[in-house]
């Protein structure tokens, strides 16, 4: 038995908790045994200790069918709950999805810190992007493959004959480059006919005023829509697949979930160049400097202007794309 520990809610979902749920999915395809503390809460303070305590309890309450301990890294307090996790005596491996921009990365005592704790309590770290090694240290580094839903490949192509959308696809925050993406799209549409431009995603309501304000601002309230985060397969391959294309600004990330689903369905993506986004997409042309406002605005009126230009490029990063969908990840984390 795997024991999980992951900071998951039913409450707030980012590309964290969805790659967990797709991990547990794929454990449950090949009938391999985990157990999971479920999130009751997102206040931190409560809610790790919370996860923390019970899953101690249950490694104690059932010692001999737990084989290792696997660690979702997203934030500090993760490595920082690794110490308490060591007292179950069973074997810890973590799964990073941390970024080189993230706080306690750029500060060069926590990255100490961070680094020292992985040396003493964790057996095998696993990275999903090159760049991480850039700033995690460890004797046993390995990378594995992300991983996208089955259903990317079984799904038959949807297409909405009525309307089309530009769409941006994740958590809705300054740190995703949504300033960047509205303020770029309001002065494209000052000389193009843009279609709406779709934000979908969980959104804190402080920075849902900060958008509007914009919306205001540049006076197109009528052309930017905030949807609700979409966490069913089908309903989010369905807003894909009826867009012209994705864009995806961040600032920060360790490999976006994002980038893989939208060429899974044949949807081309304009993506800021980071961390592991950069290797993956190998087309110049779907790529922008991050924080450039300039190259994301020449990025995106060429894919506007010239919608059938790229077809071999999608096609091939399609074909890319829909290799992480078929649970190798499983075999590398297992071995």
């Amino acid at each position: 038995m795997i024991l999980i520990f992951s900071n998951t809610t039913n409450i707030n979902l980012g590309g964290l908790e969805i790659f967990n749920e797709e991990l547990e999915n794929l454990f449950k395809h090949n009938e391999i045994e985990f157990y999971r503390v479920r999130s009751i809460t997102n206040i931190k303070l409560i809610d790790y200790p919370y996860r923390l305590i019970r899953s101690i309890f249950h490694i104690f309450s059932n010692f001999k069918k737990i084989d290792f301990i696997l660690v979702q890294y997203g934030n500090f307090l993760d490595i920082l709950t690794l110490p308490f996790l060591k007292i179950s005596l069973k074997s810890i491996r973590i799964i990073a999805h941390t970024g080189d921009s993230w706080k306690h990365i750029q500060n060069n005592i926590t990255r100490a810190l961070t680094n020292l704790i992985l040396k003493i309590f964790v057996q095998k770290v696993y990275l999903i992007s090159d760049e991480q090694r850039s700033f995690l240290t460890h004797r046993h580094l390995k990378k594995i493959h992300s991983i996208i839903n089955k259903k990317y490949i079984e799904n038959k192509t949807f297409t909405n004959i009525h309307e089309k959308y530009l769409l941006f696809l994740g958590r809705i925050c300054s740190e995703k480059g949504i300033d960047d993406l509205i303020v770029v799209y309001s002065e494209l549409n000052k000389t193009i006919n843009l279609p709406k431009l779709k934000l979908a995603g969980p959104i804190k309501q402080s920075f849902r005023r900060h958008i509007n304000k914009l919306l205001d601002t540049y006076k197109i309230h009528d052309q930017i829509v905030i949807l609700n985060p979409i966490y069913n397969i089908d309903e989010k391959i369905k807003l894909i697949d009826g867009s012209s294309f994705l864009v995806y600004p961040s600032h920060s990330d360790a490999f976006p979930l994002s980038v893989i689903e939208a060429f899974a369905r044949g949807k081309c993506i304009l993506a800021s160049s980071i961390s592991e986004t950069k290797y993956f997409i190998e087309f110049d042309k779907f790529l922008f400097i991050p924080e450039d406002r300039n190259d994301l605005r020449n990025k995106m009126k060429n894919l506007i202007l010239n919608p059938n230009s790229f077809k071999n490029e999608i096609n091939f990063m399609q074909r890319k794309s829909l290799k992480y969908a078929n649970g190798n990840i499983i075999n590398e984390i297992l071995e």
